[in-house]
């Protein structure tokens, strides 16, 4: 049974039907540990005997895992949950390429190509690639870059391949790529991810 490494973050849903953002605090006596999220930590005893859904991500896709709330207490500082699986197994998603989770990004992007520098603005990314705006572009299909951009706090200075182009008013709108070794996708999926939780967060403020 796969279970989130420490510190990874993860989302609880609950029946309801809400996600709610939370990380691995570790395995402690057999029981998944899981930081209490935030806005259900007013009387977290109240959760105990329920069923969530444990969601994260991993190289080979989105995890899921049913647990119960078997107990409450704190990790230091941190209020955390004490969970059994309710399952024997984890349900894996795995990716493909057009699966994988694109969310907005705002903010700047250099593209290098062929020793000249273009500056644009962020649409969107997720760990397999990104889309931005560059105001003036003469760089060419399936020509090979290098993107540096930031998602969340994380900076990142990636190569890949641009594969779509589409010209717009004062610019053109590429779709990169991403060609990252294994440690870098794994940290450019976990700033998606983390980011995709706040959008929502956000949201459900509004």
């Amino acid at each position: 049974m796969e279970i989130p490494p420490l510190n990874h973050p993860v989302v609880i849903r609950t029946a309801d039907g809400r996600e709610h953002s939370s990380r691995s605090e570790g395995v402690e006596d057999g029981a998944l540990v899981l930081a209490t999220p935030f806005g259900l930590t007013a009387d977290p005893e109240a959760w105990l005997g329920t069923e969530v859904v444990a969601c994260w991500t991993a190289a080979s896709g989105l995890c899921e895992l049913t647990v119960t709330i078997a107990g409450s207490g704190l990790s230091g500082p941190v209020r955390v949950w004490h969970t059994r699986p309710s399952t024997p197994s984890t349900r894996t998603r795995h990716y493909n390429r057009r699966a994988h989770v694109r969310v907005p990004v705002q903010g700047l992007v250099t593209v290098e190509h062929d020793g000249s520098s273009h500056r644009g603005t962020m649409l969107d990314a997720s760990e397999a690639g990104l889309r931005c705006k560059l105001e003036r572009s003469k760089i060419p299909d399936e020509a090979e870059v290098t993107a540096s951009f930031v998602v969340g706090d994380r900076p990142f200075e990636l190569p890949g391949m641009v594969y779509r182009i589409l010209e717009k008013d004062r610019g053109a709108e590429l779709a990169i790529a991403l060609d990252a070794d294994p440690r870098d996708a794994d940290e450019l999926r976990r700033a998606v991810f983390a980011e995709q939780i706040k959008q929502r967060q956000r949201q459900r403020l509004e």
